[in-house]
């Protein structure tokens, strides 16, 4: 097919998952599905740059759906334990590297996509660690089939299990990469669901300054830049004109149904990444690693989920 008609049809898949405001994952689906079938007609990098505004859009129009008092009331919570979990998750993954001989720094960026939030803390801590272009491919790879895999099974996994919505919030927003697929996974789940995962996850996402200066100290010579993710102020603004102006309730829906939607664009443009160059440029051993990584924080989280 032409590269033409591919496009035309790209747009076409999106207005059809706009129109149908289908749930997040089967923008996921309808990504992977494009993707085998005619490819990407983008760049990665093309598409990255579209589907990250879009996504911190769709976060901070969740915030226009929660009450800013229990927004602080779960961040204070999470804050403990994101702690607990980001750091054993590190250790962790210090120790398989070792074990499996991966490089550092690839190592480095997988393990801080799976502790902190996925794609983000990889941006964020690449110059900072002087990876190269193909450490960032190499690592977001990794997270991003990670993360498709999360969307399609933890609610199924979730449900087998008979997790409560709260359970399973918690549970995802430890155990899964990026925020995209956790609001995808959490809505699955249900409306508490999603709104506790949400602000968990945020609550994790907020460790990417901290952690970042901190890797800055063991690698004086490269770019220490690291920005805020200011879209977390903008979701608890958000959240604050929904809990003072009841009023506006009409406009405040609105949005937050505009921004499910975008989370389900979002997931089409990751799952149109997947494709045969992007699992080629990965290799064998990096995608062993994030997979015993995942399995271990899967299970460690599961069971620190059952003991809250």
């Amino acid at each position: 097919m032409k590269p033409s008609y591919i496009k035309a049809l790209f747009v076409i898949v999106l207005i059809v998952l706009l129109a149908a405001e289908l749930a997040p994952v089967w923008g996921l689906m309808a990504g992977l599905i494009f993707s085998v079938l005619w490819g990407s007609p983008f760049q990665n990098a093309s598409l990255s740059k579209l589907h990250k505004p879009l996504l911190q859009f769709a976060v901070v129009g969740l915030g226009f759906g929660m009450d800013i008092h229990e927004v602080f009331r779960i961040g204070a919570e999470g804050l403990r334990i994101t702690l607990i979990t980001l750091v054993a998750t590190l250790a962790l993954g210090i120790l398989l590297a070792r074990w499996l001989k991966l490089d550092s720094k690839i190592a480095l960026l997988i393990s801080s996509g799976t502790a902190i939030c996925g794609g983000s803390a990889i941006a964020a801590l690449s110059p900072v660690v002087g990876a190269k272009g193909r450490d960032m491919s190499v690592a977001l790879g990794v997270v991003f089939i990670l993360n498709a895999l999360a969307l399609l099974f933890f609610p199924v996994i979730g449900r087998w299990l008979a997790l409560t919505e709260v359970q399973f919030a918690w549970w995802s927003a430890i155990a899964i990469h990026d925020t995209s697929s956790v609001v995808g996974a959490a809505a699955q789940f249900g409306d508490t669901s999603l709104a506790l995962a949400t602000t968990i996850k945020l609550t994790r996402a907020l460790w990417i300054v901290p952690f970042t200066l901190a890797v800055a100290q063991f690698y004086p010579a490269h770019e220490q830049k690291t920005s805020f993710p200011y879209f977390i102020v903008w979701f608890m603004i958000a959240a604050i004109v929904n809990t003072l102006l009841p009023d506006i309730q009409p406009i405040t829906t609105f949005i937050t149904a505009l921004s499910k939607s975008s989370f389900t664009v979002v997931l089409f443009l990751i799952g149109v990444g997947v494709n045969k160059i992007a699992l080629r440029e990965m290799g064998l051993v990096p995608m062993i690693y994030g997979v015993l990584l995942w399995i271990i924080i899967i299970c460690g989280s599961l069971g620190l989920i059952y003991f809250m």
